[in-house]
């Protein structure tokens, strides 16, 4: 194995409870859907951007409150994350093997500056990024998982795909040829994929694990520190 990317919410860090798309649908009356639609993929320099988009593409008229409580979401998403699994340990971790690191998730733009501060070093380790606020694409689309490929200059045999959610993380990876690593920290949201998956009605992952800690340990012990 040459690379590890990871998926970022959930794997790296957790934030809010609520997702941001649902918190603007349910100001505007706009479709969670719309708005996540745009919001994800599409990057934005600051609120007043993603008001304007939102209100030209959805025809909707944002009152002064709700324009106010989505520039207060903005804001809030900057801090508004914590580093999950010892993350940037295990980053570094894999850095120090020299194995290379992606991240590939569904992410807009204020979140992952603020999971750039959660997560010390985020920036600088992970040498390819598929982030959809980028590219224009959300998983499951293949798109994203085919340009990390790409910008690793790898096969998708070399490159070890970790998530936590099966059908957006993992079952996109194996359809493409990665080895994959299923995150189960949410069993419960996971319940319907992993009876698939036990009954041999959907591939199972090379592993299964309930943290990254699991992760570093699936390694032979000659490649972890003495």
């Amino acid at each position: 194995m040459k690379a590890v990317v990871f998926d970022i919410g959930a794997t790296l860090v957790d934030g809010p409870p609520v997702a941001p798309a649902k918190v603007i649908a349910s100001l505007t009356g706009a479709g969670y859907r719309d708005v996540a639609g745009i919001i994800m993929r599409r990057d934005f320099a600051d609120s007043d951007a993603l008001i304007r988009a939102l209100e030209e593409e959805l025809s909707l008229s944002f009152s002064p409150v709700a324009r106010e409580k989505t520039k207060d979401l903005w804001e809030s998403q900057f801090t508004g994350c914590h580093e999950i699994n010892d993350s940037s340990n295990v980053l570094r971790f894999f850095a120090r093997r020299h194995i290379r690191i992606g991240l590939l998730s569904d992410i807009w733009r204020p979140y992952y500056e603020g999971v750039k501060r959660a997560v010390k070093d985020i920036e600088s380790l992970a040498e390819a990024k598929a982030l959809s606020f980028c590219t224009g694409h959300k998983k499951p689309d293949p798109y994203n998982f085919r340009l990390i490929t790409e910008l690793l200059s790898l096969e998708p045999q070399e490159i070890l795909m970790v998530g936590d959610t099966y059908s957006h993380d993992i079952e996109p990876a194996i359809a493409l040829g990665m080895k994959t690593a299923w995150l189960l920290r949410r069993p419960e949201k996971e319940a319907d994929d992993v009876i698939d998956v036990i009954n041999g009605k959907k591939p199972a992952p090379d592993l299964t694990i309930k943290d990254l800690a699991g992760l570093c340990g699936a390694f032979p012990q000659e490649e972890k520190d003495k």
